[in-house]
């Protein structure tokens, strides 16, 4: 029988970590117990970056497994034993880990709970339904129950994947300074082709700084290029193990929907279609604001510093065709999209791009002559967009993005947009060598 496993919300600043509970659990459970193996890499799913009480990644991971039926009472059990004595071991504040289990096929309900985690809100009414018609069972009702559950059902909504390698450090080595060498990274990089976020103008990316287990991940869509890390990127300090992860980081799946001015509500991701109606500005703080007219009305949107690409957004004309993709957060009193990276689309020479309607109230607005805009008639509203009587010379497509280091997990790198990879999950990779003593 198969059975998935979800796990969320394990993370912890003394040294817990979701993705080494999993690497742990999944290892001492095919190796030692119960007859049972891995149907794939664990999965590593990472869920919407804008809900504010996520974890540090908001990643849930799944383990399927091939178990006897007989010996599923025992593995729940062993499962429980086990993620009580880790959480207990790191316990620390804002943990509150959620276990979930389904057996047989993820249902479609399942991959429809994925994506509207991924993109949206859910609350925990929503797992509670599923449990109630039989989809899942919930082992251990934390926050990351709704995690542990989206994890489960990525599966059945997987359109696009890459991997993740995710090398271990030893316990007693918890919060030191990592100890790898940046020259062997660099030697990594550059011999492979389908790896990406490693290296940035000399910076080493693949190293966390926080207290977690986590040695070095790298990423990519070859599997086989990943699991060559292991030999050619050099450490000076033991390994722990290690973990080959299928996961849906950089493939862009938090954008799953059309925005508009309708559509806009607190942490929904997506993409807006639309035109600049005023020149973008920098304000307090070196952030970037926007407003942009799409289809149904004026929606606010906003770069941030740290984002590092705010001087390309600032050199946009008023009247320029944009897609942008991001998550809807506050601002300020307002809601804003916060744009993650942005499309400037090519002028059309066949649409000129002249409002006749308010997109506020639906009346007919006015021109009020060069340099001035619009005018609704009726409530006011002031739109700063001249009409184009001109044909334009189309352009070419114009990707603007943050630089590696400052993008999301689930942003997809713009070394990915330009390729077509073989869609192929490899089977389990995963070796742990230290003892279990320091649980």
């Amino acid at each position: 029988m198969n059975v998935h496993i979800g796990i969320d919300d394990a993370d912890s600043p003394r040294g817990g970590c979701t993705t080494h509970l999993a690497t742990l659990l999944a290892y001492h459970i095919s190796k030692h117990f119960f007859e049972a193996s891995l149907l794939e890499p664990l999965n590593l799913v990472r869920l919407n970056p804008s809900i504010p009480w996520k974890t540090r990644g908001n990643g849930a991971v799944a383990i399927r497994l091939s178990v006897r039926n007989e010996d599923i009472p025992a593995l729940i059990s062993f499962l429980l034993r086990f993620i009580d004595k880790y959480s207990s071991k790191f316990l620390g504040p804002g943990q509150d880990p959620g276990v979930v289990i389904a057996v047989g096929e993820v249902s479609r309900r399942l991959a429809l709970f994925y994506r509207r985690a991924v993109s949206d809100v859910v609350s925990r009414t929503y797992v509670e339904e599923l449990e109630r018609r039989g989809h899942i069972k919930v082992l251990k009702w934390g926050r990351g129950a709704i995690g542990a559950t989206a994890a489960i059902g990525w599966i059945a909504e997987r359109r696009d994947f890459t991997y993740e390698l995710l090398v271990y450090r030893t316990y007693r080595r918890y919060g030191r300074e990592r100890c790898v060498d940046p020259e062997s990274v660099l030697i990594f990089d550059n011999l492979a082709k389908h790896s990406f976020n490693n290296v940035h103008d000399g910076r080493i990316l693949i190293t966390p700084h926080g207290p977690d287990p986590v040695l070095y991940g790298v990423r990519g869509d070859d599997p086989q290029e990943l699991l060559a890390a292991l030999n050619i990127i050099k450490t000076c300090e033991e390994i722990a193990g290690y973990a080959l992860f299928i996961t849906n980081q950089g493939t862009d799946d938090h954008v799953l929907q059309e925005l508009s001015k309708s559509r806009f509500k607190p942490y929904r991701c997506g993409w807006v279609q639309g035109v600049l109606i005023e020149r973008p500005h920098v304000i307090k703080g070196g952030h970037c604001v926007m407003k942009l007219l799409c289809c149904d009305g004026v929606i606010n949107a906003v770069a941030f510093s740290e984002t590092e690409f705010v001087s390309e957004l600032v050199s946009l004309e008023i009247g320029s065709n944009l897609i942008l993709q991001g998550c809807i957060k506050p601002f300020g009193n307002e809601l804003y999209l916060h744009v993650e990276k942005a499309l400037v689309l090519p002028s059309s020479p066949l649409t000129p791009l002249r409002p006749r309607i308010c997109p506020r109230c639906g009346s007919r607005i006015k021109y009020l002559g060069a340099g001035r805009g619009y005018r609704c008639q009726k409530c006011g509203l002031r739109i700063h967009l001249e009409p184009r009587t001109e044909t334009e010379t189309p352009r070419r497509c114009r990707y603007l993005a943050p630089p590696p280091h400052r993008q999301k997990h689930l942003v997809k790198p713009l070394v990915r947009s330009f390729k077509v990879m073989p869609r192929k999950v490899v089977d389990a990779v995963i070796e742990y060598y230290e003892p279990l003593d320091f649980l």
